[in-house]
């Protein structure tokens, strides 16, 4: 009954999205005219030439996750099962992406359980490093109250909720809700992952804050509009109703970027999806074009054993 209610909430909630969406276009087309001519087209290609690293970052992550979790696979093994992941991001939900990864790599061996516990890791991490990425950055440019002694709040927050002893507790009890058993992770590990995850959220913010440049709008600096990026982005993450955090992700920064509505710029942020889109589309079709790799991608010390017929 509860999985009723939240796919009817999403449709409800993407029909409001589009309603939004279509009023903010009819009501600012002059101004959104003018802006798709784009002012300075060359930063929307090196948005777009930025936006393959986020991929490249992602399947790093996973496979230092995965190490940590006992399991030796290529670099270009788990590239390429990300790359024909992507469509599934935009099925509705926030977890079709990283199990289509796992499939994909469960076919290559990688062991269930391991995969269970990096799609778990990854989830948390990206929470916790957006929001304290996004919140650091926000606090040093003076939008959050306190300005640097918030940031110090913000990155010492963040060094306690990714610290073993509390990462490792939380993680536990999530593989568990998903029956796994998840390793007990070094510091090493963790400072490895953090850093992975950091460099993901970094380069993504700054993709954004390129794609935005592009246009010329009067907005504030780039790392303001990186620590929104961020926060937003984490915000959207959470909303259960909104796939990929579709319309919260755009409403709350448009809110926090400028403290108000803002039709035009509501259209912009919203087209960034439309570039994401371009760039999973070649992703995909690289990835279809390579196929998948074969089962040597697993190291032999780490491959499991074929299940009992």
């Amino acid at each position: 009954m509860t999985d009723r209610w939240v796919r009817i909430a999403r449709v409800a909630w993407l029909v409001l999205l589009a309603a939004l969406l279509l009023r903010a276009l009819v009501g600012n087309r002059d101004a959104v005219i003018e802006l798709a001519r784009v002012d300075r087209p060359w930063l929307l290609a090196a948005a777009l030439a930025l936006s393959f690293g986020q991929l490249a970052l992602s399947a790093s992550f996973w496979v230092r996750a995965l190490a940590a979790t006992g399991q030796r696979v290529g670099w270009s093994t788990v590239l390429g099962a990300t790359a024909r992941s992507v469509p599934a991001r935009y099925v509705p939900g926030s977890v079709w992406y990283a199990i289509s990864r796992g499939a994909m790599l469960r076919a290559a061996g990688i062991r269930l359980g391991a995969l269970t516990v990096t799609a778990v890791l990854e989830s948390v991490l990206t929470v916790l490093v957006s929001l304290g990425l996004g919140g650091a950055l926000l606090a040093a440019a003076g939008r959050l109250p306190g300005q640097q002694l918030t940031a110090v709040a913000w990155v010492l927050a963040l060094a306690v909720l990714t610290a073993p002893p509390v990462l490792n507790r939380a993680l536990g009890w999530l593989a568990a809700r998903r029956g796994a058993t998840a390793p007990t992770l070094s510091w090493r590990d963790l400072a490895a992952l953090v850093l992975w995850m950091t460099a993901f959220w970094a380069l993504s913010a700054a993709t954004f804050a390129v794609y935005l440049a592009a246009f010329g709008m009067d907005v504030p600096a780039a790392p303001v509009v990186a620590g929104v990026f961020l926060v937003a982005w984490a915000i959207g993450f959470l909303t259960p109703i909104a796939p990929q955090g579709a319309g919260a992700f755009e409403v709350v920064f448009v809110a926090m970027l400028v403290g108000g509505a803002d039709g035009p710029l509501l259209v912009v942020v919203a087209a960034f999806r439309a570039l994401i889109g371009v760039r999973d589309a070649v992703a995909f079709g690289w990835g279809a074009w390579r196929g998948p790799s074969p089962r040597p991608g697993v190291s032999p010390a780490t491959q499991p054993e074929q299940a009992p017929r």
